[in-house]
């Protein structure tokens, strides 16, 4: 059979909603996705994901942003949905904001663009980010901290740390319900509503879920092990609070990253690390996406569920999550891997150097991982790009090379107002 991008006909009924009549739904096939005739389909979109409670976390059309992305010639947006929209209160699920969300489902749909449902957060709550509401942001009072880098409270802030330990123990909430137990109730009030729609290809359970205080030997470890590879090159040996220094400051984590480019170098530093996670993987986030993937089948049984790994594994490290169990104890037959690939340079002032040793490694794990699974890939995060450097360019070709040798689906990070005016956005299309 032939791959091919999918696009099909719509219309919109006369009774003014939009309404996709011949968007087919999406299953897998091993490690493909395909059409109900058993087509090879690959997605290829950019991710729509507003974390603003000032817009009620919905992206305004003001840009005409609809046909934008529809004229670009892509088949699939990965639209965040904020549990914090969801369930503003503990049990109490919000139907207004699930109408928009499903307004801009079918504004793509009849456009003949998928959707990847996408549960997002980003240093687990809006009270630090976006995500979880904050009833369900436990944090023993503990401080928050930031760093040179947004991303970097995940790794430094006591409070971060801590409200991801009380979700991931299932603590209770100011209603005595645990904390997965809600969000696993809210996955099935999205579920439910969208159960029989066949312009939504999936459900991805959680974005970048972060291990807490499990992950807090993680770094150290992998900067140890840094430090022995840097010795080892220069004969200089650092202490403890230079590593430290090194990562905390931009400038020089940037010229720290030039001694692991070469890619079996990255992997030793980055392997140091790949026992934790794989613990955090296998005992907590593979129970949890069970748990949440149990209550969605309770409502819907076509819909393909999308796992991502742990939040270290977006740069390498090897994933060790399954596929989930259905009913009877067998693998689900509809699961894929939401991976994410960044390089460390991402979010950096040098974001257009990026390190085509270190990203080939990335990615050719992620494509191990498939393999092992035997499931499709969506690479649902990568690039977040900016402006019009040469440097985008060359970074971007050699990730979609990449894409096209392994099979895989992606979604772009992320839609962003003039992106098309971008040096790397035509390669996208």
């Amino acid at each position: 059979m032939k791959l091919r991008f999918l696009f099909v006909p719509v219309l919109i009924l006369l009774t003014g909603c939009l309404k996709p009549t011949g968007i087919q739904p999406l299953r897998t096939e091993g490690r493909m996705f395909v059409d109900p005739d058993g087509n090879p389909v690959l997605l290829h979109g950019i991710n729509l994901v507003d974390k603003n409670p000032a817009d009620g976390y919905i992206t305004q059309d003001t840009l005409g942003l609809f046909d934008k992305i529809s004229s670009s010639g892509l088949n699939c947006i990965r639209l965040g949905i904020i549990w914090d929209g969801i369930e503003p209160g503990p049990g109490k699920f919000d139907q207004v904001y699930l109408d928009k969300i499903a307004e801009i489902v079918d504004r793509f749909a009849v456009r003949g663009i998928y959707t990847l449902l996408d549960m997002h957060q980003d240093l687990y709550s809006r009270k630090f980010s976006d995500g979880a509401p904050e009833w369900a942001t436990l944090t023993d009072s503990l401080p928050h901290l930031t760093g040179a880098i947004w991303s970097d409270s995940y790794l430094i802030s006591p409070a971060v740390q801590r409200a991801f330990d009380h979700f991931w123990n299932n603590s209770p909430a100011p209603d005595g319900v645990g904390l997965q137990d809600h969000y696993a109730q809210a996955w099935k009030f999205i579920a439910q509503r969208f159960s029989n729609h066949p312009g939504v290809v999936g459900f991805d359970l959680m974005n970048e879920p972060f291990n807490g205080s499990q992950g807090a030997g993680i770094l150290p470890a992998m900067l140890k092990e840094y430090a022995i590879v840097r010795a080892e090159a220069t004969g200089i040996i650092l202490t403890e609070p230079e590593i430290l220094d090194t990562w905390a400051d931009e400038e020089k984590r940037i010229e720290a990253l030039k001694f692991i480019e070469d890619p079996a170098i990255y992997a030793r530093v980055i392997d140091a690390a790949a026992a934790m996670n794989a613990e955090f993987e296998i005992k907590t986030l593979q129970p949890f996406y069970q748990k949440v993937s149990n209550a969605i089948r309770e409502v819907d049984s076509g819909h393909i569920l999308f796992l991502e790994h742990a939040y270290f594994a977006n740069s390498g490290l090897v994933t060790a999550i399954e596929p989930v169990k259905d009913q009877s104890g067998q693998p689900d037959p509809l699961v894929a891997y939401a991976a994410h690939g960044y390089d460390l340079l991402t979010d950096t002032k040098q974001v257009d150097a990026q390190s085509t040793g270190r990203v080939s490694l990335i990615f050719s794990r992620i494509d191990e991982a498939s393999r092992r699974m035997n499931v499709p890939v969506l690479v649902g995060e990568w690039g977040a790009f900016h402006g019009t450097s040469e440097g985008l360019v060359e970074a971007t070709k050699h990730i979609l090379s990449l894409f096209e040798k392994y099979g895989f689906s992606n979604t772009y990070w992320a839609y962003h107002p003039n992106i098309e005016s971008d040096s790397y956005f035509p390669l996208l299309k």
